[in-house]
């Protein structure tokens, strides 16, 4: 197919172009515009190709030896978000007579270390190379923590707590972690569907599809302490590992890298090991 084009829309021609292939159903090897592409990746010598598919796929399993390993590293002081106004609040508000987590920042870093384990390959080994979790951030109005894979975020939990209705009938302010998974798992033609409108610990009326430069993804908010809940449900936790290894396999973490907190994501491998233990 050839075509007449200025130089300056030949980016623009070529996503356009590529999207219309990938709607026709082809796969395509080329990287650029092309997310899930299937050629070759540096992430084929970290983790091979088999072993990327069984991942995604939910055929395989994390270590837990791996983690609780990582989660006795030598304590590097002490997090901003352990320090934070915020963080120091009583979990949940003190709107619920469970005690799973002391403090909002024992939730988080419980959401982080359900992530960074049951939907990241090999996540030990490669810590802040193709992923980082960034402390306390002043992104978009302010952070408590972000899991980034990749190029892009994949777990958030704003500083500012949201205010929901409880099932007494009663308003409450929570926080919440809002979590990334890859198109098509929750959402359809831009509606939840019907399986998610009543499935804890979603929140349905707050999920959404938004587009990132990668295109749309699924984006869903949970209260802060239940995303390792919401993995528990098996299309969740593939959703999530399609998407943080599509992320591994388009990009390393170098952008982040230099905001990696080790400390925090310690903290999230000792409060995934307490979780588990329990």
């Amino acid at each position: 197919m050839v075509m007449d084009a200025d130089p300056a829309d030949l980016d623009e021609l070529e996503f356009q172009i590529i999207a219309w292939q990938k709607e026709e159903g082809y796969s395509l090897r080329n990287k650029v515009f092309n997310f899930g592409f299937e050629g070759p990746s540096e992430l084929d010598e970290a983790i091979p190709i088999i072993d990327q598919l069984h991942w995604a796929n939910g055929d395989s399993d994390y270590d837990i030896a791996d983690i609780r390993r990582a989660a006795d590293r030598r304590v590097e002081g002490k997090t901003k978000l352990h320090r934070s106004a915020e963080g120091q609040q009583p979990w949940m508000n003190a709107t619920t007579e469970d005690e799973t987590w002391p403090t909002v920042a024992n939730a988080v870093c419980a959401d982080l270390g359900a992530v960074i384990a049951r939907a990241i390959p090999e996540a030990v080994e490669l810590e802040s190379i193709y992923w980082t979790v960034s402390d306390y951030p002043n992104t978009v109005g302010g952070r408590l923590a972000t899991l980034n894979v990749g190029s892009l975020e994949v777990l958030y939990v704003p500083r500012e707590p949201f205010e929901l209705i409880n099932p007494h009938g009663e308003r409450v302010q929570i926080h919440c972690s809002v979590l990334n998974m890859s198109p098509g798992t929750m959402i359809t033609d831009g509606e939840v569907r019907e399986r998610w409108q009543t499935t804890g610990p979603m929140i349905p009326t707050m999920s959404r599809q938004p587009s990132y430069s990668i295109g749309p993804v699924d984006n869903v908010t949970i209260p802060t302490g239940y995303v390792a809940r919401a993995l528990d449900h098996v299309e969740i936790l593939q959703g999530v590992r399609e998407f943080c290894l599509n992320l591994m396999r388009a990009n390393q973490s170098g952008m982040f890298r230099r905001w990696h907190s080790r400390e925090l994501a310690r903290r999230a491998y000792e409060e995934h090991v307490r979780v588990t233990d329990q």
